[in-house]
Order: C-alpha cells, then sequence, then structure tokens
C-alpha cells in the first residue's frame, strides 16, 4: 500500500468510527469497507485461531460481527470504539464455533438429528462454563506465580468475581476490598493479566481457547469505568 493509500484507508477509518458514534449504521458500513480494516480484523482472527477454523469460518466470524454493529446501530445504539466491538464480537463467534465443533465431535451424530434450538443452546452453555472452569482451574494454579501478595490479592478477586459471576466489581471496589488505591489496584490488574498471559505460554495453556468463557487474552477485562465485563457477548477481553 503507498502512503497515499494508506492515508486513504486511514481517513477512511476514521470517518467509519466517527459514523458509529453518531449512529450511521450505513456511513459505518461504507467507511468501514473502504478503510480495508476489515482485512486486518480477519487477518488477526487467522493469526489467532490458527488450526482451529477455517478461512471460510474466520471470514464468516468478521461478516456477522460487522452485521453485529450495523444492527446495533440501526436499532440506537452508538459505538465509541468500533474496532473493538468488532473484534471481540469476531473473536466471541470464533471462540464459539471452536468449542461447538469439539463438543459436537464427541457426540454420536444421530442424535444431533433431533436437536432443537433450546438443546443447541443449552449445549452451547455446557461448553461455556466447561471452558470456564478450565480457564479459572488454570489461571489459579499461576496465581502464586504472578508476583508480589498485593497482585495476588488483586487477581484472586478478579478470578472469584468471573467465578461467580459478579459483572459489576470495579478498580473501587477491589481497593475497598483489600484497602489499596484504586491506580494501584488497575496497575496491579493489568500487570497480573500480563504476567498471566505471559506465564500460561510459557506452561502451554492456549487461554487464547478460553477467551469467550473468561475473556483471556490481551489486558484487563474492564469497561470504561473500570468494571469487570463477564460473559458479554460483545466484551469479553482483558483490555483497559
Amino acid at each position: 500500500m503507498t502512503p497515499s493509500e494508506k492515508n486513504k484507508a486511514n481517513d477512511a477509518l476514521n470517518e467509519a468510527e466517527a459514523a458509529a458514534k453518531r449512529g450511521d449504521a450505513a456511513g459505518m458500513v461504507r467507511q468501514l469497507f473502504a478503510s480495508r480494516a476489515i482485512d486486518g480484523l480477519v487477518w488477526k482472527l487467522g493469526r489467532d485461531f490458527h488450526g482451529s477454523l477455517a478461512p471460510v469460518d474466520v471470514h464468516d466470524c468478521v461478516a456477522e460481527a460487522v452485521a453485529d454493529a450495523f444492527a446495533a446501530l440501526a436499532g440506537g445504539k452508538r459505538l465509541t470504539t468500533l474496532m473493538g466491538y468488532l473484534f471481540k464480537s469476531a473473536r466471541n463467534m470464533a471462540v464459539d464455533l471452536v468449542a461447538e465443533s469439539r463438543h459436537i465431535s464427541t457426540r454420536d451424530v444421530s442424535t444431533l438429528r433431533d436437536s432443537t434450538d433450546a438443546d443447541t443452546d443449552a449445549d452451547r452453555d455446557e461448553v461455556r462454563r466447561s471452558l470456564q472452569a478450565e480457564a479459572l482451574r488454570r489461571a489459579r494454579l499461576l496465581l502464586p506465580q504472578l508476583g508480589q501478595d498485593n497482585i495476588q490479592r488483586v487477581m484472586e478477586l478478579v478470578f472469584d468475581a468471573i467465578e461467580k459471576e459478579v459483572v459489576d466489581l470495579t478498580d473501587v471496589g477491589i481497593a475497598e476490598i483489600t484497602g489499596l488505591k484504586e491506580d494501584t489496584v488497575r496497575r496491579l490488574k493489568n500487570r497480573g493479566f500480563e504476567r498471566l498471559t505471559r506465564l500460561a505460554k510459557e506452561n502451554g495453556f492456549n487461554l487464547v481457547m478460553y477467551q469467550r468463557a473468561v475473556g483471556a487474552g490481551y489486558g484487563s477485562d474492564t469497561d470504561d469505568h473500570g468494571r469487570l465485563e463477564v460473559n458479554e457477548k460483545n466484551g469479553s477481553e482483558w483490555d483497559e
């Protein structure tokens, strides 16, 4: 891509972000494709799920994520972080596909013929709970290796919240429980997630496979107010 083309792509992406913020669904899609950001999403998702999803499935996940964003905007919602929304949504769908395919592969095909939507939802929930339990088990094994006691205290509270499906745990709440300052909690949490990711990789734990359950990946799973987001369809990434 030439410098001129790159500038045009960046301008288009900025326009897509602006359209999403003002709730312009058609403008968001038009500028998004003009920016070539879709190619970047496909590449990133394909890299994370290499060997687990076929290229066509990766493209489908990204396409569905864009469709979800369009529907959200058309329904009156405004998206402040378009690319983050799209990637989280696409990745959640990818993890669902991997989990579902693994689950189905262990079942007798004859038992799938009469499955209803309710059956499928129940199966998916069962897989998700299993993934969450396994992710938490692995994370807790690494807890003693995360460093100083305060990091372990903060991370243990986060793990407990995920396990109990407490969706409104804030940095302020953790600070009140631990007696630490809010800024300190935020720093310790970010450091803890960074170390967790590194240690998991060193120990051969593929936390990418558990992103749908607990958001394992690239930082701290909080919203703009420091609230922990657990098992939300379009928001399970640990980044702040």
